[in-house]
């Protein structure tokens, strides 16, 4: 198989240099030492060595998952959900919905906020590093332990596991951090386009005519990264804080008990992004997902900012100014003939025959 494999190799951008190997080829040469396990969690080189990891896991089916999950030695977040995603898949009554909720409540994340809504999600704050979670929501970047909950995530600056059995206690350690979810966004959302509603109902979840038993969720969103890495160039140690841009979709179908995701397959055609003052923007004719459940991201862009001081306590960075449109769908729901949305700040789009970004759903 070809793929687009990102440049884990050069630590400062992304490349879309097309290698002629094999996935699985590419899994274990970035494995090594890019990616490794280290106390049931992966830890990563660098965010560009994650980047690379989900987008490669994007392409495979679910038992290569589970098989390079295997030989990394870890039990994932989407191993330990998928089971529950699979019972709740086999639901058949709003009777069965409520126990399946009792007995999982703690475990998954449920809307409370629309009693029509019987989906289910990860119990995590982040949605765009679910691919290299571990079931305990641990992931390492450079010298930094990660732990997304509900509600926030923990940054341990030095790694040290220990830390994590009572962080809120040490918050004053130099190397504990807590981060809620973005104060600036709502769940971290930028923006979740309802005048592009194709039944003109103007509202965030689209339904389309002669296609009553189907809606989608289209939410453009943030979600922030810090690590502390040390950089053998400048022989000093950094705090790398990044935005990471992604598009969010969520199909659902009416089914017994009301609205419910179900594995399906999503489409994206002739996307531009602009962020910031980036003045290129890259370009794809159209993709269609792997069947995928419970939703689909599209990568879009990540923006970095380097503090050299290592005594510096990372803060939260502003979102930038974010200029986004495409055309989708997903199966039973405009697969074949996708429609608009779009979130235009700036005035003006670069030339769309400008590069050639590799954007994947994960």
């Amino acid at each position: 198989m070809v793929v687009t494999a990102l440049g884990i190799f050069n630590a400062c951008e992304k490349s879309d240099k097309l290698i002629d190997q094999s996935v699985d080829e590419q899994l274990q040469e970035v494995a090594k030492p890019e990616v490794y396990s280290e106390n049931g969690y992966l830890a990563f080189k660098d965010f560009n060595a994650v980047d690379s990891i989900i987008k490669l896991l994007s392409q495979l089916t679910r038992q290569e998952i589970v098989d390079w999950e295997k030989s990394m030695n870890i039990t994932s977040a989407r191993s330990e959900y998928d089971k529950l995603f699979d019972e709740y898949e086999k639901l058949d009554s709003f009777e069965e919905f409520m126990e399946f909720k009792k007995r999982n409540r703690e475990k998954l994340m449920f809307n409370e906020m629309d009693d029509e809504d019987c989906s289910i999600e990860y119990p995590y704050c982040t949605k765009y590093f679910l691919p290299v979670l571990n079931n305990k929501g641990l992931v390492k970047i450079g010298l930094s332990l990660i732990q997304y909950t509900k509600l926030d995530h923990i940054v341990i600056k030095n790694g040290d596991i220990n830390l994590l059995k009572n962080p809120l206690e040490d918050i004053d350690n130099s190397n504990v951090f807590v981060y809620p979810r973005l104060k600036s966004t709502q769940e971290n959302i930028i923006y979740n386009f309802p005048e592009d509603d194709p039944s003109g109902n103007n509202y965030k979840w689209h339904k389309m005519d002669g296609h009553s038993g189907r809606r989608l969720l289209n939410e453009l969103r943030v979600d922030q990264c810090r690590y502390y890495e040390y950089n053998s160039e400048k022989n000093a140690y950094e705090w790398r804080i990044g935005n990471v841009i992604y598009l969010r979709q969520i199909g659902q179908k009416n089914g017994t008990f009301g609205w419910k995701y179900y594995t399906t397959t999503y489409n994206f055609s002739t996307p531009k992004i602009k962020v910031g003052n980036d003045p290129t923007a890259g370009f794809v004719s159209g993709k269609t997902s792997l069947a995928v459940k419970p939703s689909a991201n599209v990568w879009l862009a990540d923006k970095w900012i380097v503090y050299s001081d290592s005594q510096y306590t990372p803060p939260y960075i502003p979102v930038p100014t974010i200029s986004f449109e495409m055309f989708t769908g997903f199966s039973g729901f405009g697969l074949e003939n996708p429609y608009k949305i779009d979130y235009i700040v700036h005035s003006n789009f670069p030339d769309p025959t400008i590069g050639n970004t590799p954007y994947y759903f994960y």
